[in-house]
């Protein structure tokens, strides 16, 4: 006969199993998702980014699961193999996104990782129950820069051409150029706060938990989500009207106070919780439709049924499920160990030395550094960046720019982009062939325009031996890059002169002298 003390040995490790599991599978997450965490949280914490309320997510999340705990722990729980449809192709998309280290693609694979595994080792009916907070955790999950970029570009410059046709409108003096708006007392920058995207992502995701503790109907649900988006856009336009009318009465300088950056935030959030109260309110109120005495009846009999029999689920063998976990944790220790090794850092020169290998005096034409600000660097997305001012013998001048994008969160931009935001018009577009020795240089020449003059720009992008004037084709070669050297750089060069009306041929000579000197040295230093 077996004592207490040996039966109680032999239970122990069994009723232990399923906590050890789960720290091992929480281990290999980690693991598998350490620089997806890190890629996410430079994001969280950067400096006018755009998902500083990321923090707040696995909060809300936890908030989430602990209303439904109760129904979470009477939920029947079994392995479902089907699930392996989703947690496969998850895993793959990881070590994809690890090999061209796209930080958005691995945040999509962590919440398709999670959904996988709670669908294969719980089940449907406990995914169902979990499926809105796993799906909430996407709004942690920052959009590509290039996607915020394009959409910040085009708000910023809808609002400040809003609020400069609302001030015309009251009489008010104010002249757009790009994103910046002239007024007697000065020049505001409508920047990428005033944009209003850092708004709309976080009222998306504060109009998606409110929809979702509503109990209004579904389709009324997906109302109260949309109505977000509206809301965030609307208030930054009467943000920007309101900068400009402070400035015109008060001058530039008070719209550059705090309140105009944080306090509107709150004040914002409160606007919208406001708004989304009074129409579900308004969708609450709504009286029911009016049924007949034979729908009437037709209901009352069928509430009176007793419920059916719940069916419980076929018995599975302990052994199966076993085995499947096993299976499981075996499968993501080898895409954590890939992933390791794939994402590990790997040497590179530090960007400075690959800048100043660039000579300041290259055959006729001698530079000097020129400082950028802040705000400058912001737009550039990093500090790599190399700018001076060239002159040669003849008194011709060039602005020369390269900016360089090594494995970071950052990436070069379409100077289209931000010459337009700077106030440039852009007149016309074309690509040449520049020739420099026996090699061929592709150039994407702009023509411009603001109320300083015209200015003519050249640019190309370089990655390795792979030149191109197209941003996509650049990017593209990038990634594939990314593949065999996830250092691989992503690089931009442009310079600009000063166009001649009078002389149309003035412009490009100037720049294809400086092109024909200091291109080797680009070819040669820059990786």
């Amino acid at each position: 006969m077996n004592r207490p003390s040996d039966q109680i040995g032999v239970a122990a490790p069994r009723a232990n199993a399923p906590v050890i599991a789960a720290v091992i599978l929480a281990a290999l997450l980690v693991a598998m998702f350490w620089w997806t965490g890190r890629w996410m949280i430079a994001r969280f914490n950067h400096e006018g980014g755009y998902y500083s309320h990321g923090w707040l997510v696995p909060f809300v999340v936890g908030f989430l699961l602990w209303r439904k705990r109760k129904a979470l722990a009477a939920c029947p729980r079994r392995a479902y193999l089907p699930g392996l449809f989703l947690l496969l192709p998850a895993l793959l998309t990881q070590l994809l996104a690890t090999l061209l280290q796209v930080g958005f693609l691995s945040g999509l694979a962590l919440l398709g990782v999670i959904a996988g595994l709670v669908l294969t080792l719980l089940g449907p009916q406990f995914f169902r129950l979990a499926l809105f907070p796993i799906a909430f955790l996407a709004f942690m999950v920052p959009i590509p820069e290039l996607v915020i970029d394009t959409i910040s570009f085009r708000m910023k410059l809808l609002s400040a051409g809003v609020a400069t046709a609302v001030a015309d409108a009251f009489g008010l003096v104010a002249v757009r150029e790009g994103s910046f708006i002239r007024i007697p007392g000065g020049t505001l920058v409508v920047d990428d706060v005033c944009s209003g995207l850092k708004y709309l992502i976080a009222l998306m995701a504060f109009g998606a938990l409110y929809a979702h503790l509503s109990s209004v109907r579904t389709w009324q649900k997906w109302g109260l989500f949309l109505l977000s988006v509206p809301i965030s856009f609307l208030a930054n336009i009467g943000r920007v009207t309101l900068m400009v009318i402070v400035g015109y009465q008060w001058g530039v300088a008070q719209v550059e106070k705090w309140y105009f950056h944080d306090l509107f935030g709150f004040v914002l959030f409160i606007v919208a919780f406001v708004c989304l109260f009074a129409v579900e309110s308004l969708m609450l109120a709504r009286p029911p439709p009016l049924r007949t005495g034979k729908e009437e009846g037709a209901r009352a009999a069928v509430s009176e049924r007793p419920p059916p029999a719940a069916t419980p689920p076929a018995p599975q063998p302990p052994h199966d499920a076993r085995r499947l976990g096993v299976g499981i944790l075996c499968a993501l220790a080898v895409v954590a160990a890939l992933s390791i090794y794939i994402g590990w850092r790997r040497h590179v020169s530090p960007a400075s030395d690959i800048l100043n290998g660039i000579p300041r005096s290259v055959g006729d034409w001698t530079g000097v550094d020129e400082a950028l600000d802040k705000r400058s660097y912001e737009i550039l997305g990093t500090r790599d960046v190399l700018a001076r001012s060239y002159v040669n013998s003849r008194g011709d001048q060039v602005s020369f720019l390269i900016v360089l994008a090594q494995q970071t969160p950052s990436r070069t931009h379409p100077p289209e982009q931000c010459l337009s935001g700077e106030g440039y018009t852009i007149l016309g577009a074309s690509d040449r062939d520049f020739g420099v020795g026996s090699q061929a240089v592709p150039i994407r020449e702009l023509q411009l325009s603001r109320s300083q003059g015209q200015r003519l720009s050249w640019h190309f992008y370089k990655s390795g031996d792979h030149l191109t004037t197209s941003y996509w084709a650049h990017q593209i070669a990038v990634a594939l890059r990314r593949v065999k050297n996830p250092r691989a750089a992503d690089v931009l060069i442009r310079a600009e002169a000063d166009a001649d009306p009078n002389n149309p041929h003035r412009g490009p000579r100037v720049l294809a002298d400086f092109f024909t000197a200091v291109t080797p040295y680009l070819l040669r230093q820059l990786p």
